[in-house]
């Protein structure tokens, strides 16, 4: 047989992915275009592959489609050829690749933050005893910021807005324009996450409070409500626990539901996203910001080593040494 057809096994994916690494980038079209490269040359190896068992002949014990090869004048030559097992590899290899390029998303996913999740879940747990009767859930305008509205909904939120027209710099920014936003609706409860899991500033919940005039706990792990009364468990260090009657309207900042977040089917979301609209409103005036950024990050500098002692005697002659004593 003259057709390389087991160089065409190797050759292939290697061209394909000199060609992707030639137009590497985050641009989202560009990864589609790999992607097609990578399945165009998968498909066709795993075709090559099928041929190649179909012409195989397992009577034969020795190698068969032997390549003897040079690929660069006195530098690499190769050998190749399958057997009864090195084929079915090869149509194995061939059949999974494909699959693999097919399940590869470009984007990163982007999920609630542990603790609003939590919030969620618990002002969704309210409204299902019947002690809340709508959840609205809210977020300020950012990447996939649709997709977890939207997951939100999907969990059982009744409506979702997003905040717009702004980019608040810091808790202080944030919770301005929430609170311009809640100024004109009205609610007895507001819930948020205890912290964000990239600043773990734990500030959002007071400060919301702050500029709506309500009362706040945070750290709460537990919520129940009976009439203009909200009586809250509050978490405190070393497993303690306090209980709080807080008059509604109030802020109070979620740190564990009473059971773990309930999970989204993809399904579900995707119906949501066909049928759901998200609200946009203006987060208005943000003020100035209060908070802090970081203007460096570097490693620790490294300090003098430390000198180990094995009694009292030695600790006054360094002692001495130094002029403390």
């Amino acid at each position: 047989m003259n057709f390389p057809i087991l160089s065409s096994l190797i050759l292939l994916p290697t061209i394909g992915a000199i060609f992707i690494l030639i137009n590497k980038s985050n641009d989202k079209s560009n990864f589609k275009s790999s992607k097609y490269v990578a399945l165009f040359t998968s498909f066709s190896n795993f075709i090559i592959s099928i041929y190649l068992w179909q012409i195989f002949d397992p009577n034969i014990s020795s190698f068969q489609f032997i390549e003897n090869r040079v690929w660069i004048e006195g530098f690499i030559k190769y050998k190749v050829g399958v057997d009864g097992i090195s084929i079915l590899f090869i149509i194995l290899s061939a059949f999974i690749a494909p699959i693999c390029i097919i399940s590869v998303n470009n984007t990163v996913k982007f999920k609630l933050n542990e603790y609003d999740d939590h919030a969620l879940e618990e002002a969704i747990l309210l409204k299902e005893s019947g002690a809340a009767d709508e959840v609205v859930a809210m977020a300020v305008d950012g990447a996939d910021v649709d997709k977890m509205l939207f997951t939100a909904i999907a969990k059982g939120a009744d409506k979702a807005e997003k905040l717009i027209d702004g980019n608040p710099a810091d808790s202080h920014q944030l919770g301005k324009a929430f609170a311009n936003v809640l100024g004109s609706e009205s609610y007895d409860l507001v819930f948020t996450g205890v912290q964000s899991v990239d600043d773990r500033d734990g500030q959002m919940g007071p400060i919301l409070a702050s500029y709506l005039n309500m009362p706040c706990v945070s750290v709460v792990s537990g919520v129940s409500v009976s009439d203009e009364t909200a009586v809250v468990h509050k978490e405190y260090s070393g497993g303690m626990m306090g209980e709080f009657e807080v008059d509604l309207p109030a802020v109070l900042g979620i740190q564990a539901a009473k059971q773990a977040p309930r999970y989204a089917p993809v399904s579900k979301i995707r119906q949501v996203q066909e049928t759901a609209t998200i609200k946009e409103v203006s987060m208005g005036d943000l003020g100035s910001g209060a908070g802090s950024s970081v203007a460096s990050m570097a490693p620790p500098e490294k300090g003098v080593s430390a000198e180990m002692l094995d009694d009292i005697e030695d600790l006054i002659d360094v002692l001495k040494e130094k002029g403390a004593l």
